[in-house]
This record gives C-alpha cells, structure tokens and sequence, in this order.
C-alpha cells in the first residue's frame, strides 16, 4: 500500500485458520499514474482505502499492517533501480520518517469496526449500512 502506485478493489475476508480469502470480482481501472504518483512512499492517513473489521468480544491482534521503515526504503530503492515505472520516483523522506522502524500503522488508517454480522459497504458512494 505504501509503495503502490496503482490500487485494485477487491473484498478480502480472513478465514478460520488465518488465510485469507477473495470473494467477487476484482476491478483494475486504467490509470495515469504519472500524473498524480511522483513521491512515494504514501503517508498511511492519506491512502484511498477502507478497512472493515467485525468487533469480536475477546479482541483482536491484527498484524496485516504491521511496516519497517528500513525495509520500505530497500524496497523503494530496489524498484527505482529494476523497474522503469519507478525510475522517476522520489523518495520522500519525510513521509519515510514517521513511519514506525517496526510496529503497526493500523491507527493511522481509515477504519469501520461493526458489531452485526453482515455489512453491506460501497466504496463509491461512501454509506454504510449494517
């Protein structure tokens, strides 16, 4: 998330187990990312995306967003030198620098916890209904 330059929308669900399911289609929207993607990485508050998470009575111990900072510059580095999409990017170091050197960013995220058992989300219109 932090390093993409294009994002698909798709449902993910976590299975007992711990794996992780897809369920519906996947859409992919040509985009021209040049024009809008220059500095990488995001700042997590900022990404155009929507986690939503069912509430469980004993809690829960999410780790799908746990980020190291020195590992997001390796691979900003290692993109700008093998992929020709990232060759232009610019490492912005001060988005680099308030990522955590190795904890979660779960907080610095957009987030809808419920408490039902179903919820029906549109991304696009932006309601919710539960």
């Amino acid at each position: 998330m932090l390093i993409a330059q294009v994002f698909p929308i798709v449902s993910v669900y976590n299975l007992p187990g711990g794996q992780y399911a897809y369920r519906g289609n996947i859409i992919n929207f040509p985009q021209d990312v040049q024009e809008f993607v220059t500095r990488l990485p995001r700042n997590p508050s900022t990404l155009d995306l929507v986690i939503i998470r069912r509430y469980t009575e004993n809690g829960s111990n999410f780790r799908d967003f746990h980020v190291r900072r020195e590992k997001v510059m390796q691979a900003l580095r290692w993109l700008k030198a093998n992929n020709k999409f990232y060759r232009d990017i610019e490492i912005d170091s001060d988005v680099l620098q308030t990522l955590p050197e190795n904890d979660s960013i779960e907080m610095h995220l957009p987030q809808l916890w419920i408490h039902s058992t179903s919820i029906s989300y549109t991304l696009s219109l932006g309601n919710c209904r539960s």
